[in-house]
């Protein structure tokens, strides 16, 4: 994904970390997901979202040059997100999200 300052791409590790590359090298953000991570960019700001380890929705966002830390979407629950997460830009700086839940329906919220 690019924002205009560079490129970013983010991974799980094989200890269900996320590690983050950037134009200054391979950075871990930490945390213990079960899918892969989800990056998305609007008006200068750069969400990365991921499903951990109990099903849930947690979110770290890029603001000022720095990752700050990993914080729960309490719009998904535990069991709530089974598969990848898809995002994308809103156009007034929101990050549109769809997930797949246990019962095999899609969901979408906008954050």
């Amino acid at each position: 994904m690019t924002d205009g300052t560079g490129m970013y791409v983010a991974v799980r590790a094989a200890d269900d970390s996320v590690w983050v590359r950037t134009n200054a090298g391979w950075s871990s953000l930490g945390g213990v997901v079960s899918g892969s991570p989800t990056l998305v960019s609007t008006l200068g700001q750069i969400y990365l979202f991921a499903r951990a380890s109990d099903y849930t929705l947690w979110q770290v966002n890029h603001t000022d040059g720095g990752w700050g830390g990993w914080f729960n979407r309490p719009e998904f629950p535990s069991n709530a997100v089974i598969g990848s997460v898809g995002a994308a830009a809103g156009p007034d700086g929101s990050a549109w999200l769809a997930v797949r839940g246990p019962d095999n329906h899609l969901y979408q919220t906008t954050l």
